[in-house]
């Protein structure tokens, strides 16, 4: 008889811990932007387009390691090989690479400069997508090379969330801005602005958010919302068009370029985090 209780509390305490087990924890619950922890936006998370990097590759499904209308700035060159995932994160390397075989023979368009010695990196996703909260938890290559999140529309509107340079050769201060650009390229117009930090953007990682909505931009860091661009304020607006999610690295010549000793030199990227509205004017394709 006291066989028979014996196992049974043991049935019961198992079964009960069973339950316990699929007790949803708070790393469980959907996930909502830093500057919005009570979710007064009321954003809907975006698994399809969001990625945590925990996998052993890339998803090449969501990401592709190749821009098919340009090769970089030069003198630095994508190659798809400075793209990886390590230890949950994904990670964008400019190398010291002189010997690459896969340099464009013509000259950049953009700088004027030929292609040489820097081989550098690009992921972009696979989907277009239009408006929504995106939000990364990054750390800057400390380098003379710019780690960068943006959006672009393959030419003609271009969202700079950040263009950062960790350890610039002509501007010091630089390694603490938080740069932000916003470009219409068919009217040739541009808006932005440098936000200083309080910390060096190489040092350590740090979340970054963009709120994308048809009347408006919200940038922020780390929670704080540090620029805001309305629509009814630019006359060129062009944000309404479907875009592309962008990392890169290039080399700004103005800025100086990488020395060799700093290199190879990583861009790494915890996450990336997308909300959306459920509105008819969400334009996610």
């Amino acid at each position: 008889m006291q066989a028979n209780f014996r196992y049974t509390i043991i049935a019961v305490l198992a079964f009960a811990s069973g339950l316990c087990a699929q007790t949803p924890t708070p790393k469980d619950k959907p996930k909502l932007p830093l500057s919005d922890p009570k979710n007064t936006g009321k954003w809907v998370f975006a698994d399809q387009l969001s990625d945590e990097f925990d996998r052993k590759k890339l998803d090449m499904k969501k990401w592709t390691t190749v821009c098919d209308y340009w090769a970089g700035r030069a003198p630095s060159c994508f190659s798809p090989k400075n793209v990886s995932v390590r230890d949950g994160k994904l990670v964008l390397t400019t190398k010291w690479e002189p010997d690459y075989a896969h340099f464009p023979k013509e000259k950049d368009d953009d700088s004027g400069l030929s292609y040489e010695k820097y081989t550098s990196a690009i992921v972009m996703s696979r989907k277009m997508v239009k408006y929504g909260y995106f939000e990364i938890r990054s750390k800057a290559a400390k380098a003379c090379i710019t780690s960068s999140f943006w959006f672009d529309s393959d030419g003609d509107s271009e969202i700079d969330v950040f263009e950062m340079i960790g350890s610039p050769e002509q501007t010091p201060k630089y390694e603490r801005y938080f740069p932000m650009c916003l470009h219409n390229h068919k009217k040739k117009k541009e808006k932005g602005k440098d936000y200083t930090l309080g910390y060096r953007v190489a040092d350590d990682f740090h979340v970054y958010g963009l709120e994308w909505s048809p009347d408006v931009l919200k940038f922020h860091a780390d929670g704080q919302l540090v620029w805001t661009v309305k629509k009814k304020n630019l006359r060129w607006w062009i944000f309404d068009e479907d875009m592309r999610i962008i990392f890169d690295m290039e080399t700004f010549p103005w800025e100086g370029l990488p020395k060799k000793s700093s290199l190879p030199a990583s861009f790494e990227i915890d996450y990336i985090r997308v909300w959306k509205k459920q509105t008819k004017k969400d334009g996610d394709s």
